[in-house]
């Protein structure tokens, strides 16, 4: 069962070798879904490598998210990598042609989140030294993109 929802909009994105794109401005929210594991945040910048492979066929990525928890100032970091999988109903959701492909499963991720020092006694301090492991997809609204994770805990 999912435990944390992560959904982030990709704001800015540009080639910056022949195979890596560079992704910036990413913003969104974090929110459980179990009431036992407390955790909503607001994601309020991030960025993201995106490297893909030499079959064209798959992509590396490596992404760094910040932002506080929500109705509050204090702070967290989210890193995860991961690997997605250019199935031809991601690559149409991606070139704008659909909003969206089905669950999620075309991302798979893994990563950790960190928490300022201040919010190291409350309820969502839960996640530190955790390991999250995520599936996800890609989906639009209107013309902006968005990346929808579904993550567990290991």
């Amino acid at each position: 069962m999912p435990v944390l929802k992560v959904v982030a909009k990709i704001s800015d994105q540009f080639p910056c070798l022949t195979d890596v794109l560079y992704v910036q401005n990413i913003t969104g929210t974090i929110s459980s879904q179990d009431p036992k594991y407390p955790f909503e945040a607001v994601i309020t910048s991030g960025h993201d490598v995106i490297r893909t492979t030499k079959s064209g066929q798959t992509a590396i990525l490596d992404a760094v998210l910040v932002g506080h928890l929500k109705d509050s100032d204090k702070k967290f970091l989210m890193k995860y990598s991961g690997h997605l999988s250019f199935s031809p109903e991601l690559v149409e959701v991606l070139t704008g042609k659909k909003t969206e492909h089905g669950p999620p499963g075309n991302v798979k991720s893994f990563g950790t989140i960190e928490l300022d020092e201040e919010a190291k006694g409350d309820k969502e301090s839960w996640v530190i030294g955790q390991t999250m492991v995520g599936n996800g997809r890609f989906f639009r609204e209107g013309e902006d993109l968005f990346v929808e994770y579904l993550t567990e805990f290991m």
